[in-house]
């Protein structure tokens, strides 16, 4: 990251030296999110979280997002964020999810940004928890990218053509950052089931959690948006991702997404809206018995659908439906190294918008999910608070 960062400064100094900097005070803009959400379910809250911040008990702070915006003039550019939640031992934590600098409007049409950054890779993914349209996150983000999504301390090219379509390419190279939520009790219990059950090769969800990157890795994103005119637009997204997993073997990751927005208002705040569209994921893992010295793959599926209907004035309603397949691998049908469960998710929620001020907002969410999962079917129902203070942040 550091390497990244002084790469950045570097360029800087050497493409413009005269760029002129703006007013002091307009440097640092500062933002803050909170979500509080509380619920009930059928289930176990820990199990059916498939997302580390998705909600994890019946009451939580699921995340205090505070931000700073880095804005020196047109050309350079920065942004830093820290979350604080409760993790699934119901202690609070908290972690550093970005941090980087970012250099924009070059000649070309380039844009460059180096650090701690969320990989542009879907729909979701470079959204933080406070942008997100349900109460908890896509099947698939948390399933294909890990439970974290997909952060990367490294640099980042991005090409933009501007046209009647707008076209832009992100080419990230880095390291993938891995995290852990569960602290070392859990770590220690989750060892000595390990060796109670290591004759059987049974790895279950650590399997799962081996076939996300977690060392050197290459993700690249083609996106192209259509205005179609003042009141419809057209986005549509492919994805790869190319990198070492936890078996020192590599994952290969590929995925399409595509959305539709209609405003009544145009270009105006306010009206109706209709957003609508999907996302198909594609992974091939290469995994390792270290046990037998054996090499092997295995390779699923993943879709997400949803749709987000502005029907009144700060009034939103929204429906989703998640599909995982299902995969076990391994050199024997009872010795399973990589395994993913088969699971689908209904979700239905309602929000309601409170403008507050200029840039304050506050807004409440009740959500209801049904999940089908191998050993039966489970629901949920949450309420979602939320408050929000700060502009637009720099992505």
């Amino acid at each position: 990251m550091r390497i990244a960062i002084g790469v950045l400064v570097a360029t800087t100094a050497s493409v413009h030296a005269d760029w002129a900097l703006n007013d002091a005070k307009d440097w640092v803009s500062l933002s803050a999110h909170a979500r509080i959400v509380g619920g009930v379910t059928s289930g176990d809250f820990e199990e059916l979280a498939a997302h580390a911040h998705d909600p994890n008990q019946d009451v939580v702070l699921q995340g205090l997002e505070v931000g700073a915006n880095l804005r020196l003039n047109d050309h350079i550019q920065g942004f830093a964020t820290v979350n604080v939640f409760q993790n699934f031992e119901d202690e609070l934590d908290a972690e550093w999810e970005e941090g980087f600098l970012k250099l924009v409007e070059l000649p070309g049409g380039f844009e460059l940004r180096g650090g701690r950054y969320l990989n542009r890779f879907g729909g979701q993914n470079s959204k933080h928890l406070h942008s997100w349209d349900f109460v908890d996150a896509n099947l698939v983000t948390a399933n294909f990218l890990g439970d974290e999504g997909l952060v990367t301390e490294g640099g980042e090219v991005t090409w933009i053509w501007d046209g009647p379509v707008t076209s832009a390419f992100s080419l990230a190279f880095g390291s993938a950052l891995e995290h852990d939520h569960h602290g070392e009790h859990e770590e220690e219990e989750h060892e000595d089931e390990e060796e109670e059950d290591d004759h059987d090769h049974d790895h279950g969800h650590g399997g799962a959690e081996d076939a996300f990157f977690s060392d050197e890795l290459l993700t690249g994103r083609w996106l192209v948006r259509w205005d179609q005119n003042d009141f419809h637009r057209h986005e549509w997204g492919l994805n790869f991702g190319l990198g070492e997993n936890g078996y020192g073997r590599d994952t290969t990751l590929y995925s399409g997404d595509y959305y539709y927005t209609y405003r009544s208002n145009g270009l105006e705040p306010g009206g109706k809206f209709l957003r609508v569209g999907g996302e198909l994921y594609y992974r091939e893992v290469e995994w390792h018995d270290e046990d037998e010295g054996i090499d092997g793959s295995g390779e699923h599926w993943g879709a997400v659908v949803s749709a987000t209907y502005g029907f009144a004035e700060d009034w939103e309603t929204s429906l989703r439906y998640g599909w995982i397949q299902g995969e076990s691998s391994g050199p024997e049908p009872d010795e399973v190294i990589f395994e993913v469960e088969e699971r689908h998710r209904v979700s239905a929620a309602l929000t309601k918008r409170f403008r507050i001020a200029e840039e304050q907002s506050a807004f409440a969410r009740v959500q209801a999910n049904f999940d089908d999962l191998p050993e039966g079917n489970e629901q949920s129902v949450f309420l979602q608070i939320g408050f929000d203070w700060g502009g637009p942040e720099i992505r």
